[in-house]
């Protein structure tokens, strides 16, 4: 099987190339460089570069990865954020869609897209995607307007459109929760947090490959969106507990309620996943467990 990686620098493509579900030689990466040292690897860098589409034609399968405005602190510029995160992904599909491509497509999603929200209610895929819900982060309304696109538009081949709740592995950026809480806890630093109440679940990189290993080694399984997230949710308060008991650690909860955190107003962020777990799969690493991988 050989399947394309396009923005293979990211966390996420990262996770999926070093899995132990998928030999390297399968891999065509397209990113920014070949850290991850592929046998086939293409230069790309948009707007700098771009992709021949033609020649995506040749693999059995395409995850697309590449983004921008996932890290707040980068300041991207708004173009690229709908460029990279809407458009491209737009004119790929309609390629595949239109040289009735053979293999399967991977996008995500986020459960971001369910916007402004207090409400303990786990939505469905049919509810993300008819949420009408406020949403102020640009990066949010870049992917609401992809997962829009693909869903009223009948895609020919197979194609896969997985809404992520937060994912999460020891190689993710060091200005995430887990390993920022994690350093100033190990160098004695103070930490400041927001009220800690914003409600999310939290999926572990390696479950979410398996989920993918799943949908491309299962012919049966339907073209559509998939939620894919974990049973439970836990409130980022009940996070920072749990990475201070994983280091035997005291909690000074005087910390809460110094900052302003930008999704402070979606206080519930809840997917419903049975609709995957249906065709088997469930996740395998709970948040504590995931926690001390980090340590």
């Amino acid at each position: 099987m050989k399947i394309a990686v396009i923005g293979s620098n990211s966390f996420l493509a990262k996770e999926i190339i070093k899995s132990k579900f998928f030999e390297k030689e399968n891999f065509i990466l397209y990113g920014i460089n070949n850290e991850n040292l592929s046998p086939e690897f293409v230069y790309f860098k948009y707007p700098e570069t771009n992709i021949s589409f033609e020649d995506l034609l040749k693999t059995d399968a395409i995850i697309y990865c590449a983004g921008a405005g996932i890290q707040s602190n980068l300041n991207e510029d708004i173009e690229l954020l709908y460029e990279l995160n809407t458009f491209f992904p737009i004119r790929l599909l309609n390629f595949l869609n239109k040289k009735s491509y053979k293999g399967k497509t991977i996008t995500f999603g986020s459960y971001f897209e369910i916007g402004e929200n207090d409400s303990d209610l786990a939505f469905n895929e049919d509810m993300i995607l008819k949420s009408d819900n406020k949403i102020e982060l640009d990066y949010t309304k870049t992917k609401k307007l992809l997962s829009t696109y693909i869903s009223i538009n009948k895609l020919n081949f197979p194609h896969f459109h997985l809404f992520l709740s937060t994912i999460y592995s020891k190689t993710e950026s060091e200005n995430r929760l887990i390993p920022y809480v994690i350093d100033k806890i190990k160098t004695n630093q103070n930490l400041e947090f927001t009220k800690g109440l914003q409600v999310r679940q939290y999926l572990h990189t390696s479950d979410l490959v398996r989920c993918i290993k799943l949908i491309f080694e299962n012919n049966d399984i339907e073209s559509g969106f998939y939620n894919v997230a974990p049973d439970e949710s836990y409130s980022v308060k009940e996070i920072v507990q749990f990475i201070f008991k994983a280091l035997n650690k005291p909690l000074d909860e005087n910390c809460f309620n110094k900052i302003k955190g930008r999704d402070d107003t979606m206080k519930v962020l809840k997917m419903n996943n049975s609709k995957i777990k249906n065709l088997g799969f469930k996740t395998e690493i709970d948040i504590e467990t995931g926690i001390k991988m980090y340590l």
